[in-house]
């Protein structure tokens, strides 16, 4: 999503006139939205692969536990 196109459509500015960057829509878990230029998105963020989202998921349940036993 480039940038004049989340800033109308998300944060409801009059983009008249303005130049534009390409990018990334970044939806948070708890919803909230962002814009990333395409070149630091890229810089920052990967694709995470299908051993680290078990590797979350199990971090998170010991996690879970762990603040259960406190």
């Amino acid at each position: 999503m480039d940038e004049c196109s989340f800033l109308a459509k998300f944060k409801n500015e009059d983009v008249t006139n303005r130049e534009t960057r390409s990018g990334y829509l970044v939806i948070y878990p708890d919803g909230y939205k962002s814009w990333s230029p395409s070149e630091v998105f890229e810089t920052a963020y990967r694709e995470v692969v299908r051993g680290e989202v078990e590797l979350f998921r199990e971090t998170d349940a010991e996690i879970g536990q762990t603040e259960a036993d406190c």
